[in-house]
């Protein structure tokens, strides 16, 4: 094989990698399409009460949100010596933490009391990832909808 065809080879396998979703995101985008057609009754009952909701004619809008916060603290130890005329050793402990916040709303579109539209607005996270953090809001529905 010859350079440039292991080069299109690894870039084709670390985009096809790339692409796979997690099972949080999988589950994520189910609910929007799986959701559609569910009335209201149903929703509350397996997604909880919303966070806010809002009623324009026969259209309802419901929004449901989950917050997570993550914490991961580091310690690292390092240790020199060095001499010339003299002589000197040294030690560092270096400490770092790192707090990461994200979220997710999940707008419900209801018209006449059935789902038509489920909408994710998320902060933190990058790429269709971000999704990822949607997946609790609905997880006791998916459960309920493909329960044997």
């Amino acid at each position: 094989m010859g350079r440039v065809t292991v080069l299109l080879f690894a870039v084709g396998a670390a985009m096809f990698v790339g692409s796979c979703a997690s099972p949080q995101v999988e589950r994520a985008m189910a609910a929007r399409q799986l959701l559609v057609g569910m009335p209201e009754a149903q929703l509350v009952s397996c997604a909880g009460v919303p966070v806010r909701s809002r009623v324009d004619g026969p259209t309802e809008f419901m929004t449901f949100r989950t917050d997570r916060v993550e914490s991961r603290v580091s310690l690292g130890a390092s240790a020199a010596t060095g001499g010339s005329v003299g002589f000197g050793a040294g030690f560092a402990v270096p400490l770092g933490a790192q707090t990461r916040y994200s979220s997710c709303e999940a707008t419900v579109t209801l018209h006449n009391g059935i789902v038509q539209q489920v909408a994710y607005n998320t902060a933190g996270g990058s790429g269709t990832s971000r999704f990822g953090q949607c997946a609790p809001i609905f997880q006791t529905c998916l459960d309920s909808l493909t329960a044997p």
